[in-house]
């Protein structure tokens, strides 16, 4: 474990973390932006990954649950205005700290829901949703994405799929007894069985499946990271994804590129 201080390593990273705002963050927090902002994750290793599925040179995207803001600052860096929406104040705070330190002018944050988002219709050319659809309700989300987005405009999101339900019950869960992970991924599991719309784990299949019922086109699909534009030709090696591909012999998460 390496002795360095968190925000030196978040710089070595390539990022400038806000020095007052990480002084007001609760633990869990520091903890959830050690794993965002620090090697391997670093700027530009975000910006690869948006490079991967040719996130980039657009007039106006989308951070759909932008969070900390790390992936709105890398979308920043590759198109004209980024727009981060998200529901929690305080990784809002973060975020538009981060992009204020970072230099980026073009990003404009605002607190609100992915199922009833704040924008007129076709107002962007992508939107961006990493790690928040699953907990949202999917068809009145996924409604909402094809609204805004212009024809032809492209969308790329992501969702915890049964690896890691499997890692949420068993590694984080039994194997630490943590009765609040067990509640969690065993509700989540629950809900899945229900087929309920929100709150649940996704295979691949029920995800594209879900996108297509709500008038997208699919372009590309399979685990986290590995995705990449149909028009692009694959550069090697590919950054790595950012959590394991499987769990138990399970897919892990699950991503889909498309376009309304």
């Amino acid at each position: 474990m390496t002795n360095t201080p968190p925000l030196a390593r978040f710089e070595e990273a390539g990022w400038r973390f806000p020095h007052a705002v990480w002084n007001e963050l609760p633990e869990s927090e520091r903890a959830f932006a050690q794993l965002e902002f620090a090697a391997p994750r670093t700027l530009s290793y975000y910006r690869r990954r948006l490079e991967m599925i040719s996130f980039c040179q657009m007039s106006r995207v989308l951070d759909a649950a932008c969070g900390m803001g790390q992936w709105s600052v890398a979308l920043a860096r590759e198109n004209h205005i980024v727009h981060g929406i998200d529901l929690s104040p305080a990784r809002l705070r973060v975020a538009s700290a981060l992009a204020e330190e970072m230099g980026c002018k073009n990003c404009l944050f605002v607190r609100g829901r992915l199922e009833r988002l704040p924008y007129q219709a076709e107002a962007f050319d992508a939107v961006f949703c990493y790690g928040a659809l699953m907990f949202t309700e999917i068809p009145q989300t996924l409604a909402e994405f094809y609204r805004v987005l212009k024809p032809r405009g492209q969308l790329y999101v992501n969702a915890n799929s049964f690896g890691w339900a499997a890692h949420l019950l068993l590694d984080r869960g039994l194997a630490q007894r943590n009765p609040a992970t067990i509640r969690a991924a065993l509700r989540m599991l629950f809900r899945t069985a229900r087929r309920m719309t929100s709150h649940r784990f996704l295979t691949r299949r029920t995800l594209t499946h879900m996108l297509q019922k709500s008038g997208f086109s699919i372009q590309a699909s399979g685990v986290e990271g590995q995705i990449h534009h149909p028009d692009l030709e694959p550069k090697c090696p590919y950054p790595p994804p950012a959590y394991p591909s499987r769990f138990y012999g399970l897919p892990s998460i699950v991503e889909v590129l498309a376009h309304r």
